[in-house]
């Protein structure tokens, strides 16, 4: 099995560089994100929207769409088709619910 990668981006060598090392930073804590977030998940049978998601661990938006589409490339979650949620700005947004 290979690793999964670390998600880094960067228009710029340096800026590549520096996302490159704070994703590697990040590696130790990803696992723990990742079975926080799968946890979480389990515990809501309607699902939770990223702002939800937000506001339980109080993890940046960053960090949840990250470790979010990490479980999603596992196919761990899905996004439900057949309801959506509300952001604080009104605005319908993805539900994402476990698999497992």
């Amino acid at each position: 099995m290979t690793p999964a990668s670390l998600p880094f981006s960067g228009s710029t060598p340096i800026s590549r560089h520096h996302s490159a090392k704070a994703a590697e930073a990040a590696r130790e804590t990803r696992l723990t994100k990742t079975t926080s977030l799968l946890c979480l998940l389990r515990t809501a049978p309607r699902g939770l929207t990223d702002h939800d998601i937000v506001r339980l661990p109080g993890w940046p938006m960053s960090t949840v769409c990250s470790v979010r589409n990490g479980l999603l490339r596992a196919n761990l979650i899905e996004a439900r088709t057949d309801e959506h949620g509300l952001s604080p700005y009104g605005r319908t947004v993805t539900l994402w619910r476990a698999l497992v």
